[in-house]
């Protein structure tokens, strides 16, 4: 096994990861998919951040497939990544523990 493989493998299972654990803090206050509404909000506002591309591209791709057929799956680590550290907790009132931020 070569090293990108390695690393792609890690990146897939990290991505995983973050899915699950992003998946179970919405469905406590989000119920079936109502999550989709406050989040797409969010990834609006924040297209215009320091993070924007990763928004943008998160919008474009909402676009190409329609609010209803977008999922958790459809995200990439770098946009688990921003809602994790800087969406939850401060637009969505979801406390993320320390050990996920870090």
């Amino acid at each position: 096994m070569d090293l990108s493989s390695i690393i792609n493998k890690e990146a897939e299972l990290t991505a995983d990861v973050f899915r699950n654990y992003l998946q179970i803090k919405l469905q406590n206050k989000y119920p079936g998919t109502s999550w989709k509404g406050p989040l797409f909000a969010r990834f609006k506002q924040k297209q215009y951040s320091n993070y924007g591309d990763t928004y943008k591209k998160a919008l474009s791709r909402i676009e190409e497939l329609g609010e209803e057929n977008y999922s958790l799956n459809n995200m990439d680590i770098t946009l688990l990544s921003a809602v994790l550290c800087f969406d939850l907790e401060n637009a969505l009132g979801l406390p993320v523990k320390a050990g996920i931020l870090s």
